[in-house]
């Protein structure tokens, strides 16, 4: 008892202890940042082609409810996609785009559709069926992140932002424990033009690799979300795996460019 109130005394009588900020405590941005920007680099650079099966369900402004359906999905840098749609054990839609171009057969209609891969877009109101999709499935979305800026940071979770490839700025929010990105934001004056959400990510030879993307937009406002049962990266695709539809007897159809003031867009 005598002991404990000496020191008790002793405590009351001496100075408070002086606090130093650690310089340890404070965050290191360039090292924080580096890691990161460099997981995004290799994610948009590692994948140069995918093909797997995947359930395929997609929704626009307009439309009465969603359309859901099994798929095959091929995609090639920079801008090659071939998307195969089946109803039960039939073809439904046989999709074919680059180069800014696509062929579409349509066969419960038995039609070709064709024309700039925007009238296709716009005509769904799904403003992601060309090289957009193309990107996202590969990694890259909105673009390098060049000249990549930390917005915030926690125990779990990092935000980087960079300007984007067709103009506004990339948002990326990234997992630190292993670097993957879990969802990534285009934005143009402050507000949410698409936003890109990966999950189920597994091991690949690659690395780290999301089985399901969710590709919202917000005007129009659609979505389109692929859930993949098999997925294969880095595969050679035979130049004949993106050659257009050309099924005997299929009436074609033209699709106008929404810009172009030609008439006759069906």
């Amino acid at each position: 008892m005598a002991l404990a109130c000496a020191v008790a005394a002793g405590c009351a009588q001496a100075p408070p202890p002086r606090v130093v900020p650690s310089r340890a405590a404070a965050i290191d941005t360039a090292a924080v940042l580096d890691p990161l920007v460099r997981s995004l680099v290799h994610r948009a650079t590692v994948a140069r082609s995918l093909r797997g099966r995947a359930e395929i369900e997609v929704a626009a402004e307009g439309w009465e409810g969603s359309a859901q359906t099994e798929a095959v999905v091929l995609a090639q840098r920079p801008d090659q996609l071939h998307l195969r749609a089946y109803a039960g054990p039939v073809t439904a839609l046989d999709l074919v785009s680059h180069d800014g171009h696509f062929w579409a057969w349509v066969r419960d209609r038995h039609e070709l559709w064709t024309g700039p891969v925007r009238a296709l877009e716009h005509r769904m109101g799904i403003p992601s069926l060309g090289s957009a999709l193309v990107r996202a499935l590969l990694g890259d979305p909105f673009g390098p992140p060049e000249g990549a800026r930390l917005l915030s940071i926690d125990a779990d979770r990092a935000v980087v932002e960079w300007n984007a490839k067709d103009g506004g700025v990339a948002r990326a929010t990234i997992r630190r424990l292993d670097g993957v990105p879990l969802q990534m934001a285009w934005l143009r004056h402050g507000v949410t033009i698409a936003t890109v959400r990966y999950d189920d990510y597994v091991h690949e030879n690659e690395g780290l690799w999301p089985r399901q993307l969710s590709f919202h937009w917000n005007d129009p406002e659609s979505s389109l979300r692929l859930a993949f049962h098999e997925l294969q990266l880095n595969r050679d695709l035979p130049a004949t795996s993106f050659a257009a539809p050309d099924p005997e007897g299929a009436k074609r159809v033209e699709f106008a460019d929404p810009d172009s003031s030609a008439r006759g867009q069906p």
